[in-house]
């Protein structure tokens, strides 16, 4: 008989082998630590050998006994690959084999237990997941009642898994199935109880109280009928679920019940039997006095636990810095910050070199929050802590930012380097299966660990890019001052309950100060944002934000409190925080009606360490200007073209209004001015000697821009359409934003904040394009992976190319942190949408104030007076750029 494959199913059978012959070979990489090539040879052989073995019915399911299931279990605890290959190789046999004893379906469920646990101590929680469904698909292939007690713990299983991966919404899905599972036998055991403890977790990350405390409760009570009925001891589940008890009411303010539940603990178990679960409960408990403000019971507590449990240093030495602040012991208070900030770099550390990229960024926005916020809230009661907790500060906003340029730099040292660039591509491409997609994710995690394990540097180098309170203030002159904000977090009594409130603060640091850095607190985030904040900004936004009344409330709030400590600095230096990011500071305004840019030379700075550069006057060399490309070119049509030289005329132009960047939706539309700018550029950077390249119209496109990795220009210019999609309705609206994947939920800000060059319609649209072209949509994530290290200036004229993802402890997540990463100087951006003319007139005017010799701010400072004597006297034009070193 003749069979037949249609093209269609074999391109899917294809696609499918492909799919499972990658995900293999990934798979026996990250188990066995081997090259590719040795995959490929194990895995053809492996199979051969188990094919015929099969056949010939040697494989026998029993290879392996309870006892050495249990070694290789233990093995897995301590760190030791080889009880992971035991039950791998026990799974595999058992599902080659058509044995099926209850036995065996034992031991089956117990390598599975141990292969988890494996997969956890390796955040492999895709691999958890897969791991657990072919378990529960084999229980309901071979027996003849599927809801059985192994499948039951299965299901319990995804619930640890999925909270893991901290998706809640799947977690609560996989729980109500079990639960019904559960209640239909009429099975209230020991995993019931994990089970409903899981869901309850699950419902606290979701802040439904009803539905935690309903779950959580029934947990505790089935626990007690159970410790009645087969006179367990109350070590046995009765005192995890009790403390976990004590977490879900104190999450939702039950403070009371909480400590009922934590005394019960703390009361009647004992350390020596239990100690993790006592020390935590202990540690609860001191934090339930904290809030109820107890600091005489708190104190004492904390005391016991942090000499008892080296383990949990981190997090008493946090408490108690924080609780002797309070109460006047400073010297306490500094002794145990000290010893936190210790713990916490080593964890920081310890992060860095041991997690992917996914992990890494999550672990450490958790830990810098923490660490910054705790050094913050102790300096207000003790300002000697001040110089520790500025150098925390710092080093914990440049981690992430440094870490990944170290990736960078490492895979570009490397082999892996078009390795990991390719699968970066093809996962940003979107439209792949989920097994390609884990495939590939699984991929550059190894690829990225290894890099990090294989320089035993990489501490020395986060410490080279981090500056520190002494490199500061050495760095200043005595006219000048660096100002960092920051968050303060603050604890007020409100009926009898400590209540927290966040604040914005500053560190002030003189050239002359002997006593560290002066914090300034300058009241609630509430108060202060309300004057500015906005996702999205208009021109109406703008003209009301920078008015004289709302300017000078903004002055009152965030820079006349720090006055008193900067008399005689004729220069400030300054690095936001948050929101702040979003804010001109130019731009406020005093009560004498000036705006302080003109009474103060201001200097935003990403880092410190930028001190000496910003304000340095070097001729541009060469130049690069982008501009006016054709959006609606397709690849093929690329053909090379010249742009008009046309010099701007003298005019009132406070009426023209073409916005660059206004279309998250349809296509984006020409912007004529844009050729102008270039042209205008260029003519003056060439009259002054400097080499000039303009890529225009077709020639605009995304390849011009990244055949500049590696050997950038001194400046570089761009002056098109900007995208910054940072909430759900602008996500909503942009069928490019739902087309990308990134590694990261920070990296999905970088794909969604880019340029569009020419040929971007077509991608914005979601419309295929020939294999090899770029799709003229330049994202921040891909600008962040090239080498721009050589450019001193970039420009970015274009709209809200300031903004994106703000994080209060890693700035903002977009064009602006792209380049950063990508080694650029000097970056000038905008803040919302902004006038085509008008920034055409703002821009040439910029550059020609270059020529005459003045750095960046002096330059941007001219170029405002410029609109301003023109015409375009309202904010809205003039007080969108803003410039960072």
């Amino acid at each position: 008989m003749n069979h037949t494959i249609s093209d269609t199913d074999y391109v899917e059978l294809s696609t499918f082998a492909e799919e499972q012959w990658h995900k293999v070979l990934n798979y026996l990489g990250r188990t066995f630590n081997l090259p590719r090539e040795d995959c490929q040879d194990v895995f053809q052989d492996a199979f051969i050998v188990l094919y015929d073995q099969i056949n010939e019915g040697r494989v026998h399911a029993q290879t392996y006994t309870k006892a050495e299931l249990t070694q290789a279990a233990y093995n897995i605890q301590q760190g030791h690959n080889e009880g992971a290959k035991i039950c791998l190789t026990y799974k595999a046999q058992v599902e080659a084999s058509k044995a099926w004893t209850e036995e065996i379906r034992q031991n089956y469920l117990f390598a599975i237990q141990s292969l988890l646990e494996y997969y956890s101590m390796q955040k492999r929680y895709t691999d958890e997941e897969e791991l657990l469904n072919h378990a529960i698909a084999l229980y309901n292939t071979r027996d003849s009642i599927t809801n059985n007690p192994q499948t039951r713990a299965l299901h319990t299983m995804q619930t640890r898994v999925q909270f893991d991966k901290k998706n809640y919404d799947a977690l609560i899905g996989y729980a109500k199935k079990a639960l019904n599972m559960y209640n239909a036998v009429g099975d209230h055991g020991i995993d019931y109880c994990i089970l409903c403890c899981n869901t309850s977790l699950a419902y606290v990350e979701q802040d439904d109280e009803q539905h935690a405390t309903q779950y959580i409760d029934e947990a505790f009570n089935c626990q007690q009928k159970l410790s009645a009925q087969f006179n367990l001891s109350k070590y046995m589940g009765y005192y995890p679920i009790q403390n976990q008890r004590g977490y879900v009411y104190q999450t939702f303010g039950m403070y009371e019940k909480a400590i009922e539940c934590f005394k019960d603990i703390v009361d009647n178990a004992s350390p020596d039997t239990l100690a993790s679960v006592y020390y935590l409960a202990a540690n609860n408990l001191s934090t339930c006095y904290f809030i109820m403000n107890q600091l005489d019971k708190a104190i004492p507590l904390l005391e016991t636990v942090k000499k008892a449990t080296p383990t949990l240093a981190y997090t008493v030495s946090q408490n108690l810095s924080m609780d002797y602040a309070l109460t006047g012991n400073d010297k306490k208070a500094l002794e145990n910050l000290r010893q936190f900030n210790t713990e916490g770099y080593e964890q920081a550390l310890a992060i860095i070199s041991k997690f992917s990229e996914i992990d890494r960024e999550a672990m450490l926005k958790k830990l810098s929050q923490e660490m910054s916020d705790c050094n913050n809230f102790v300096v207000r009661y003790v300002p000697q802590a001040a110089v520790e907790a500025f150098d925390i500060n710092l080093l914990m906003r440049s981690a992430s930012l440094s870490v990944n340029r170290m990736v960078k730099d490492f895979a570009n040292k490397s082999s892996k380097c078009n390795e990991l660039a390719h699968l970066r591509q093809m996962l940003a491409n979107g439209h792949i299966s989920t097994a390609q997609y884990d495939s590939i994710h699984h991929a550059i995690i190894d690829i990225e660990q290894n890099l990090l394990r294989a320089d035993n540097q990489f501490e020395l180098t986060l410490k080279a890019q981090t500056a520190t309170y002494e490199s500061t203030k050495q760095m200043l002159k005595a006219d000048e001052a660096y100002v960092l904000y920051c968050n303060l977090p603050t604890f007020d009594v409100d009926d009898g309950e400590l209540a927290k409130t966040l604040h914005y603060a500053t560190y002030i640091v003189r050239s002359q100060q002997n006593d560290g850095p002066t914090m300034v607190d300058l009241g609630p985030y509430e108060d202060i944002d309300s004057l500015f904040f906005t996702a999205t900004p208009t021109a109406e936004y703008a003209a009301e934000t920078y008015a004289a009344g709302n300017a000078q409330l903004l002055y009152d709030k965030l820079w006349a409190p720090l006055m008193p400590h900067l008399k005689g600095a004729k220069r400030i230096y300054y690095s936001t925080t948050g929101n702040l990011a979003t804010l001109n500071f130019d731009a406020l305004m005093q009560h004498n009606n000036k705006r302080l840019g003109d009474v103060t030379e201001l200097t935003l700075l990403s880092s410190p360490l930028k001190i000496k550069s910003a304000t340095n006057v070097t001729p541009i060399k060469n130049v690069v200007a982008m501009g006016c490309p054709d959006y609606d070119m397709t690849p093929q049509q690329m053909a090379k073209a010249t742009s008009p030289h046309h010099v701007i005329q003298h005019e009132d132009i406070s009426s023209k209004l073409a916005i660059r960047g206004d279309d998250t939706r349809g296509n984006w539309q020409a912007i004529p001015a844009t050729r102008n700018e270039v042209a205008n550029i260029a003519a003056i950077a060439q009259a002054h000697g400097a080499k000039v390249c303009t890529f225009t119209n077709a020639q605009a496109t995304e390849e011009a821009f990244k055949a500049l990795d590696g050997h950038a220009p001194d400046a570089l210019h761009i002056a098109t359409h900007g995208f910054a999609i940072s909430t759900m309705q602008q996500y909503d609206n942009s069928p490019f934003a739902q087309s990308r994947t990134a590694f990261t939920p920070n990296g999905n800000y970088m794909m969604w904040s880019g340029l569009v060059l020419a040929g971007g319609n077509n991608a914005w649209q979601c419309k295929p394009l020939p294999k090899g072209v770029e799709d003229g949509i330049l994202t921040a994530d891909e600008i962040s992976r090239l080498d721009l290290s050589h450019t001193r200036l970039v420009v970015l004229s274009a709209c809200e190319t300031a903004r994106g993802h703000i994080d209060n402890t890693d700035g903002v997540w977009g064009l602006q942190r792209a380049f950063k990463q990508a080694g650029a100087g000097t970056i000038v951006m905008t803040l919302w949408k902004v006038s085509d003319e008008t920034t055409c007139m703002f821009m040439t005017e910029f550059y020609r104030q270059l020529a005459n010799g003045l750095n960046t701010r002096q330059a941007l400072k001219r170029a405002r007076t410029y609109l301003i004597e023109q015409g375009a006297t309202d904010p809205y034009y003039w007080a969108a750029f803003v410039a960072m070193d």
